[in-house]
């Protein structure tokens, strides 16, 4: 009966302290809300932290360069690590099992078709899915075929990028007239013709922009096709049709022999 009376003489108290009840109310939900809001946050970023741990794992080491200073970890202002050290460590430390040489920077031009922004960009082998235990949502990430799928060759001060598995050439805008003006279409262009003529109906996605390129065929050898991209103006020629194209086509023939037979002083 005590009970009944004073929870009767509360609720009447509250009815005649309308705005106060209201204010005590919202302070009580409020206070309840963040604390439920700040205990989430740490938990989640203390799952966050212990989940890089473990995928770091125990075992695992991080050389950085620029180390007999006090620092936290490596000077980023020295890069005297290279991937042959990689392949040292690799090779001669007895245990280890997996390597994988990265390099991170911050602040970089991001370039995409027509859009361009800033954002820090990592470089790492394709070891990297596997030692961070980080696997990929979407799409597949690239592999060791994938890394040493480009080679770099050099025609006088130009280089360019050759499949070492196809054999074909990526040249970006202008390097293809400066090799052909070179005269280093042979040396650029060392693929088999009939594996170049077997892919040369497949579509190619632009190695700078990642956007499929558009085919395109040569003016003067329409016999030539190639894919070009339409952001950067890269071109791609299929192995051996980049040393046909230095060949002079059936037009600038005719133009040489009406040239040589032409009488000379007209």
């Amino acid at each position: 009966m005590r009970s009944w009376r004073l929870l009767k003489q509360s609720f009447s108290a509250m009815g005649r302290n309308k705005l106060r009840t209201v204010l005590v109310m919202a302070g009580i939900v409020v206070g309840i809300a963040a604390l439920t809001v700040v205990l989430g946050i740490s938990e989640a970023a203390s799952r966050k932290v212990m989940q890089r741990i473990s995928n770091f794992g125990p075992t695992a080491i991080m050389v950085f360069a620029g180390g007999g200073r006090n620092l936290p970890g490596g000077d980023p202002t020295v890069a005297t690590l290279t991937l042959d050290d990689a392949d040292a460590i690799e090779k001669q430390i007895a245990g280890v099992t997996m390597i994988c040489p990265q390099v991170n920077r911050s602040r970089q031009s991001v370039v995409w078709a027509d859009k361009s922004t800033e954002a820090a960009v990592m470089g790492a082998a394709a070891t990297y899915v596997d030692a961070w235990d980080w696997p990929v949502k979407e799409g597949d990430f690239f592999d060791d075929q994938d890394y040493a799928a480009m080679a770099r060759v050099a025609v006088g001060l130009v280089e360019v990028d050759r499949c070492t598995a196809c054999g074909g050439i990526w040249f970006d805008m202008l390097e293809e007239d400066k090799v052909l003006r070179a005269g280093g279409a042979a040396a650029v262009d060392v693929g088999d013709a009939e594996t170049g003529a077997a892919l040369d109906a497949q579509h190619i996605d632009c190695p700078r922009c990642h956007t499929r390129t558009i085919r395109m065929v040569d003016v003067e050898q329409p016999h030539i096709h190639f894919e070009s991209c339409k952001y950067c103006y890269g071109r791609f020629f299929d192995a051996g049709e980049f040393r046909d194209l230095a060949e002079p086509g059936v037009a600038a023939l005719l133009d040489r022999w009406r040239a040589d037979d032409r009488p000379i002083g007209t």
